[in-house]
């Protein structure tokens, strides 16, 4: 266990942590799951062979393999934004300023009418 330990802080350590998504990071959540699988402790066969495998796909996502593999010809997404564009879209700056916008007067206008005809 200490061995994949220490392999899995090696991979942590070049994990980025995007700070514009605090709470729904992959990169957070993942060092999150290996504090809670050393607490569990667990040594057995079965375990050490299932985070052999996690440790293997994180690696691959890490170093990109699959997207230098398989090129793209275009490089926008299904939203026609490309990915520093999407970035920003899903930032916490923006989900905030998204909420606030569903605050306004048409959206409480359309909720009072789903309201009275119930």
């Amino acid at each position: 266990m200490s061995s994949q330990y220490k392999k899995f802080l090696r991979l942590l350590e070049s994990w980025p942590v995007d700070t514009t998504k605090p709470g729904r990071n992959l990169g957070e959540y993942l060092r999150k799951q290996l504090k809670a699988s050393l607490r569990a402790g667990n040594d057995s066969f079965d375990v050490a062979v299932s985070m052999d495998k996690q440790f293997q796909a994180l690696e691959r996502i890490s170093n990109n393999v699959h997207f230098n593999k398989y090129s793209r010809l275009r490089q926008s997404t299904a939203t026609g934004l490309n990915s520093e564009q999407c970035k920003i879209m899903i930032s916490e700056t923006s989900l905030n300023y998204f909420a606030e916008q569903s605050k306004g007067p048409f959206i409480n206008f359309v909720k009072n009418k789903l309201q009275r005809k119930k």
